[in-house]
């Protein structure tokens, strides 16, 4: 009975690593990850409030930063930044998680 409540584990989850690559395997050193099953959901780690930035001052905390759910389009706009190094995608980025 208590079967039909417990999900049905055909969800994937991918990692995103600091350069912007996708990778399957769970590491430290990821920077964000994806979880596919009846919907998609988005994590990235933050760090002080803020998105973690592994190119920044905080690049050797990635073991202190912690996942948060974001929308597609932070999710979208930080990969971009990971994969291009642009501040103004990651600035646009964290100013789309500001809680108001």
């Amino acid at each position: 009975m208590i079967e039909e409540f417990l999900p049905e584990d055909n969800t994937e989850v991918y990692y995103v690593l600091s350069s912007g690559k996708k990778s399957s395997e769970e590491t430290e050193l990821a920077c964000a990850k994806t979880i596919i099953g009846d919907s998609t959901t988005f994590f990235v780690k933050f760090h002080r409030g803020k998105l973690f930035d592994p190119h920044g001052l905080d690049k050797n905390k990635v073991k202190n930063a912690q996942y948060r759910k974001i929308d597609a389009t932070t999710f979208d706009l930080y990969l971009g930044y990971l994969k291009s190094r642009r501040g103004d995608l990651l600035l646009r980025a964290e100013r789309r998680c500001i809680d108001v």
